[in-house]
C-alpha cells in the first residue's frame, strides 16, 4: 500500500506561516517613527543629525498614517543590542504601509544622514552594516512617496496602515529555506 501526499496551496501557506517567525532569532520592537509630510518632492529631505524632529507627529503601530500622493520623511533612532551575536546579521524590518489600494509606498533609507538603501511595500527589510554594532544610537530616516492609492471616489479616503517596526537578528539558513 502506498500513501500519496497532496500539497495544496493551503497546506503550503500554513507550513510557511509556521516557519516565517523562525527567520528571526530575536527581535526588538522600535519606538514609533517621527513623521513629517513634505510640501514638494524636490525639497531637500530633512535627514541630517542636526534636524530637530521632536515636535513631529508619530506613526504608531496599528494606525493609519498617510494618504496617497504624499511626500514624507520618517525618522527613528536605533541601537543594536550589545548582547546579540556579532556573527549573525541584523536588519531593520518595517512595513511602510499595508493596503491593497496602494501601488507603493517607496523610500530611500538614510543612516546617520547618508543614503544607504531603498525600500518599498514588497522590500521592507534592510540589512544593516556591522559598523552599527558600536553600542551607539543611530538615526534611520526614510524619505519617500506614498504613491497612488485607490481608484475613483476611494482615493480621498485611502490611507496607509503601519505595522510595528523591528530590529531583527536573522537566521540565514531558515531565511534561505523559507524564501527559496
Amino acid at each position: 500500500m502506498t500513501h500519496t501526499t497532496y500539497w495544496t496551496a493551503r497546506k503550503l501557506a500554513q507550513r510557511l506561516a509556521m516557519i516565517e517567525p523562525l527567520v528571526y532569532r530575536q527581535a526588538v520592537t522600535l519606538a514609533p517613527f517621527r513623521y513629517q509630510e513634505l510640501a514638494l518632492p524636490e525639497d531637500p529631505p530633512p535627514v541630517g543629525l542636526d534636524v530637530d524632529d521632536s515636535s513631529w507627529d508619530k506613526v504608531y503601530p496599528e494606525t493609519y498614517w498617510a494618504g496617497w500622493l504624499t511626500n514624507f520623511i520618517l525618522r527613528n533612532d536605533i541601537q543594536i543590542p550589545g548582547d546579540w551575536d556579532a556573527s549573525i546579521p541584523v536588519a531593520i524590518r518595517f512595513r511602510l504601509g499595508v493596503s491593497n489600494d496602494f501601488s507603493h509606498p517607496e523610500a530611500l533609507t538614510y543612516i546617520d544622514g547618508k543614503a544607504y538603501a531603498a525600500c518599498d511595500r514588497h522590500h521592507y527589510e534592510i540589512l544593516l552594516p556591522d559598523s552599527l554594532r558600536d553600542g551607539q544610537s543611530h538615526l534611520i530616516a526614510l524619505h519617500g512617496w506614498t504613491g497612488l492609492g485607490g481608484w475613483g471616489d476611494r482615493q480621498v479616503n485611502t490611507r496607509l496602515f503601519a505595522n510595528a517596526s523591528q530590529l531583527v537578528h536573522l537566521d540565514l539558513a531558515t531565511r534561505v529555506f523559507f524564501y527559496y
